[in-house]
Formats: C-alpha cells, sequence, structure tokens
C-alpha cells in the first residue's frame, strides 16, 4: 500500500520542502533560525517527532535570538547560506500555502534593514507563532 502523504521529490515543490525540513547548512549556532523556519516547514509538512510533537510556537526570546544570529552571520560571512537555505524555506511555505511564512523568508532574504524594520510581534506573526 503506498502511503499518500510522502513528499515527492522528483518536483520542485518536494525538493524545497526536502531542504527546508533538513534545516541550514550552517554553522550549529542557528538553532533560533532552525526553530523560526525549520520547525514551522516541518510542521506544515506534517511532521509529528521530536519537537514538532508539542504545538508550534516562537516566543519573543526567540526572536531575539534569530536577529543575534542573522547579525553575527553578516559578521562571519555566512549571509550565501542563510540566503540559500531561505530560499528553500520561501519556496517550501509557498508550496506549503503559508503565506506569512513565505513573507517572512522574502524579507530575511532582503537583508537586515528590511527584518530589523519588523517589530518582534509581526515576526511571531508571520512565522505562525502566538
Amino acid at each position: 500500500m503506498q502511503d499518500t502523504n510522502l513528499i515527492d521529490l522528483s518536483t520542485r515543490d518536494g525538493y524545497d520542502i526536502a531542504a527546508a525540513i533538513r534545516g541550514p547548512d550552517f554553522w550549529n549556532d542557528g538553532e533560533a533560525i532552525k526553530r523560526v523556519f525549520t520547525e514551522r516547514i516541518r510542521w506544515l509538512a506534517g511532521v509529528r517527532g521530536g519537537f514538532s510533537t508539542r504545538r508550534y510556537l516562537v516566543s519573543l526570546s526567540t526572536v531575539a535570538l534569530m536577529r543575534r544570529e542573522i547579525r553575527q552571520a553578516s559578521v562571519s560571512g555566512i549571509i550565501p547560506l542563510i540566503t540559500h537555505y531561505m530560499r528553500h524555506v520561501r519556496d517550501a511555505a509557498s508550496a506549503l500555502n503559508d503565506k506569512n511564512l513565505e513573507h517572512l523568508a522574502a524579507i530575511v532574504l532582503l537583508g537586515r534593514p528590511e527584518l530589523d524594520s519588523l517589530s518582534d510581534e509581526r515576526i511571531i506573526e508571520l512565522a505562525g507563532g502566538e
């Protein structure tokens, strides 16, 4: 019997969802970026294990840490890795029909000034948190 819930990796949408579920390819200290984006994509894709066993939430402290991680990425030169990952997140969010997360990923792709212009509460709203 075939499981109809499997992601079709032969499609671009399936590939982007799988890449976003996997998470970013950068440094070990990207926990907040993973929490805001990777966990949300996992939840939207139906993953229910590990962190995804509880309701998906993003806190103010997670948003503050994410901002610091992105600033550190600018200093350490890994912005191309974040950009690569955020393209997958944006496209996966689109494939999973989460327009808010797609918008937030697009803002991160635009760079820090655009992200800095958003309030923490708006980031939480766009990330699907409460």
